[in-house]
């Protein structure tokens, strides 16, 4: 009868982990019955990679004169933001306008190319598209507003604006604002940064629809240098950034490769990190993806040897398909650290949990976490 109070300790301390659950069985009273039994059941959550099947990108480009270097960074490194497009199934559109809205031929008009206004997944070459749209050359206004762009661009409150950027903001697909910039941003007093969080933040019908608003700027204090760029801080960018939530990134990096991968990883709504929905026994957590017709196999890192590669080990295992992934203890979830599942394919984390551990009934599985699909 000493392993109750153990095992009361243990259902305690799951509390405080990420994918709580509630567990409603009771416990015998001391004296009564046998002690709760310590075999180890089976448990898989299957987790879909779900996404916003309609996703709506507007890049912001500062065209003033010291833009070259960071417009060609951009278009060089389009790729790696797109990877995450292209035959996901995904309904995506992604447009272009500038800081300058002294200009009525920008204003928070769509700068298109090639015939289109936005590219969507019909157009053939977006790569090449994207690339010419976001070459705005260097001739435009030395007041950067940023927000009062993108405000204009999302808002359409002239005839002109509205036709043309008609067709490409949908009130029911995600969206995502990426600024890039190596000035500060001046559109107050026309709009200041509250009213620009406020009108984002009530932007959608659906609050659960996402937004984000993401800066590649001069980062605070001091702004930056490196031989490709000179930036002053961009404080009110990060500001909405943080405010609304996305991606900051210094507008000195030498290499936006990352940057634009991350950027693409976000806009697509896909994940990395998966949530178990209970404590797993250590070193029993299994991972495997199925993607279609195909199935990955999971590596756990801390199991493959410093003198073998994540192929190497695979091929030793008799797989075909292997990532790598790690476990993290503290926030109970999976890492994926360069395998990234692609939409709707379905995620699998097998582990043994103790049974005194198990949920009653009315087991409440929060957002995000695993669903628990086979208990043997």
């Amino acid at each position: 009868m000493r392993l109750l109070p153990f095992m009361m300790l243990l259902v305690a301390g799951s509390s405080a982990c990420k994918g709580d659950v509630f567990i409603t069985d009771d416990f015998p009273p001391p004296g009564a019955g046998d002690a709760p039994s310590l075999d180890t059941p089976t448990k898989t959550d299957k987790i879909v990679q779900v996404t916003k099947p309609e996703v709506d990108v507007l890049w912001v480009v500062d065209n003033s004169c010291s833009m070259i270097e960071e417009q060609q960074k951009l278009t060089e490194s389009f790729p790696k933001f797109i990877n995450f497009f292209l035959n996901s199934g995904l309904d995506w559109h992604i447009g272009v306008v500038s800081t300058d809205v002294a200009d009525d031929r920008q204003n928070g008009k769509l700068q298109g190319a090639g015939g289109y206004k936005f590219i969507t997944p019909e157009v053939s070459n977006p790569v090449a598209v994207f690339a010419a749209m976001a070459s705005l050359g260097t001739g435009g206004s030395s007041t950067e507003e940023g927000l009062l762009a993108a405000f204009r661009a999302l808002t359409a409150p002239t005839p002109g604006i509205q036709d043309t950027n008609r067709g490409f903001y949908r009130e029911s697909a995600s969206l995502h604002i990426v600024t890039i910039s190596d000035e500060e941003d001046q559109s107050a007093p026309r709009i200041t940064r509250n009213e620009f969080v406020t009108f984002l933040q009530d932007l959608k019908p659906d609050a659960e629809t996402p937004v984000t608003f993401s800066s590649i700027v001069g980062p605070t204090p001091n702004g930056c240098h490196s031989p490709d760029a000179d930036a002053v801080p961009g404080s009110i960018y990060i500001a909405v950034t943080n405010a609304i939530g996305g991606v900051f990134r210094s507008i000195c990096e030498e290499d936006w490769d990352p940057v634009l991968e991350e950027l693409g990883l976000q806009a697509a709504g896909l994940r990395r990190e998966y949530f178990l929905s209970e404590l797993p026994v250590p070193g029993t957590v299994e991972v495997w993806v199925v993607d279609g017709d195909v199935q990955y196999d999971g590596l756990n890192q801390a199991d493959i040897p410093a003198s073998s590669s994540v192929r190497e080990q695979c091929t030793q295992l008799g797989k075909t398909n292997c990532f790598p992934y790690a476990y993290d203890n503290v926030r109970n979830s999976i890492l994926m650290t360069d395998f990234v599942p692609s939409p709707l394919a379905e995620i699998n984390i097998k582990y043994d949990l103790l049974s005194g551990l198990q949920p009653g009934s009315d087991v409440v599985v929060p957002g995000g976490a695993g669903a628990d699909t086979a208990v043997p």
